[in-house]
């Protein structure tokens, strides 16, 4: 039976957040290195969905000692991007399936329908293994928050380089600093999840990534997945997908949005004692700055040090921070009970008016 091989190196870079930790307690490094080693050790363990082709396992390597071909890594990265991350391989090899069905173009000439015809399948193969990956990564960051991120990436399908094909580059840092916040404010709870709960989860559910956000909960995880887009580092855009993924699972209708979050969040999450107005005050940031009410720096900015503008900055990456941790200590707890979603009622209890 015909197969394909499938390798995909991922460069992973130190957190993001690192780099503006003074204390050089290192946290989000350990948490990535936990996870690097949780994923190692399920090599050939998590199931990868791969549609009309099956489930496979995969394996999955760090590449150090033996493991790393220094030589073979330098002809496809950057010397920089070798030098400031790991190098993680996760491989695949799938037989081809005649259930998977394709139309073949009438105008290919018979003698070269049989070359055609395992092209496809090669394609096919490798655009959803490379989504798998992909989904690996965002699911590591939702067991262990702000673990993972991707600098860069690299395609080998039967030992031939596919230089089109690459995994999104993903930077967690709106998370670390999600992580940072809470620690601080000890609410919403995040937790460290198993690996195995989460992608079991993901794996019963997997139609909630692969799709195009047809439920509120596809929502969340899609506005959750750009989160990590990195393009210009366009922070607004930040707090408007995790603002989007918060409200696909909480908001019902249009009206008092924030009511809603503020009651809805608490009763899933747990009551907030301590910083009761921090939520309203993420929602008037804004509301302020979408409607134009709010002072904000533009493309060249002179004096970024002015007082004014360290006020937006800060308040922005509040805003962002608790937004985020929000929507990801929603999604963890989703995840942990097993639910896809939420469902909010009013309950009744007595009242001795008496009393």
């Amino acid at each position: 039976m015909e197969e394909t091989f499938i390798d995909v190196y991922l460069a992973i870079p130190m957190p993001s957040h690192e780099a503006f930790e003074d204390d050089g307690d290192y946290k989000a490094r350990r948490v990535l290195y936990d996870m690097l080693d949780e994923f190692c050790a399920l090599s050939k363990q998590l199931k990868f969905s791969f549609s009309e082709y099956g489930v496979h396992k995969p394996t999955i390597e760090l590449l150090e000692g033996s493991n790393l071909n220094e030589s073979q890594l330098k002809r496809w990265f950057r010397p920089q991007v070798l030098e400031q991350c790991e190098v993680m391989r996760v491989s695949v090899r799938v037989p081809f399936s005649d259930e998977a069905r394709f139309n073949v173009p009438v105008d290919i000439p018979s003698a070269e329908k049989e070359e055609y015809v395992k092209a496809v399948h090669r394609l096919l193969i490798r655009q959803i293994f490379c989504k798998r990956v992909s989904d690996l990564l965002v699911m590591a960051n939702i067991s262990r928050i702000g673990s993972m991120e991707l600098k860069d990436s690299v395609v080998i399908q039967d030992s031939n380089l596919q230089k089109y094909s690459h995994l999104p580059q993903m930077d967690a840092w709106s998370l670390q600093r999600a992580v940072e916040l809470t620690e601080s404010m000890g609410w919403p709870k995040l937790q460290a999840l198993d690996f195995t709960q989460v992608w079991r989860w993901f794996a019963e559910h997997e139609d909630l990534l692969d799709s195009f956000s047809n439920s509120a909960i596809g929502r969340a995880l899609n506005a959750f997945s750009r989160l990590f887009e990195i393009g210009t580092r366009d922070e607004p855009m930040q707090l408007l997908w995790a603002l989007v993924g918060i409200e696909a699972l909480y908001v019902k209708g249009q009206v008092a949005l924030i009511e809603q979050v503020k009651e809805k969040a608490q009763a899933f999450l747990g009551p907030q004692e301590a910083y009761k107005k921090k939520i309203g005050k993420m929602y008037e940031f804004r509301s302020r700055f979408v409607h134009g009410d709010l002072d904000f720096p533009g493309l060249y900015l002179l004096g970024d040090a002015r007082e004014a503008v360290e006020k937006f900055d800060r308040d922005l990456l509040e805003s962002i921070a608790l937004a985020v941790a929000v929507l990801v200590a929603t999604l963890q707890e989703l995840i942990r009970r097993d639910w896809t979603g939420l469902d909010f009622s009013y309950e009744v209890s007595n009242w001795d008016h008496a009393a």
